[in-house]
């Protein structure tokens, strides 16, 4: 995070703040696109989106299935989230053209490009979960 402090006009830190008053600070700002690159990984600041602080927000390459917040947008290419399978996200898609992601729904949910999604649970290569 410090090597692109130099490049932008404020960094600020944010991990000592609540998700809230770190949500008021991003709107005070008036922060135009908040990227979020964490998805549901250890650390990860959902709460703070939740809030929508910003008016656009994007999860990027963090967690390129659906993490079930209308308030974001997701940004794939065309590869990784086919268009038909826009009505199983929760997020609009923002494809981006010549975007190449090493996850998609042929290692993510294998099943789905044969028709089945799972009703409850999270698949991952061949394995399933159930929970």
């Amino acid at each position: 995070l410090e090597g692109i402090a130099g490049e932008v006009a404020t960094l600020r830190h944010i991990n000592g703040l609540s998700d809230r008053d770190a949500a008021t600070l991003i709107a005070s700002d008036t922060i135009d696109v908040l990227v979020d690159v964490m998805g549901y990984t250890r650390g990860n600041r959902k709460g703070v989106l939740a809030h929508q602080p910003a008016r656009i927000q994007v999860s990027f390459k963090g967690y390129m299935s659906t993490t079930g917040a209308a308030y974001l947008n997701l940004a794939t290419d065309a590869t990784t989230t086919p268009p038909e399978y826009a009505p199983s996200y929760s997020e609009k898609f923002a494809v981006l053209p010549n975007l190449f992601f090493i996850s998609g729904h042929k290692t993510n949910h294998p099943s789905a490009l044969q028709g089945r999604w799972p009703e409850f649970g999270s698949e991952v290569h061949d394995a399933v979960t159930t929970l």
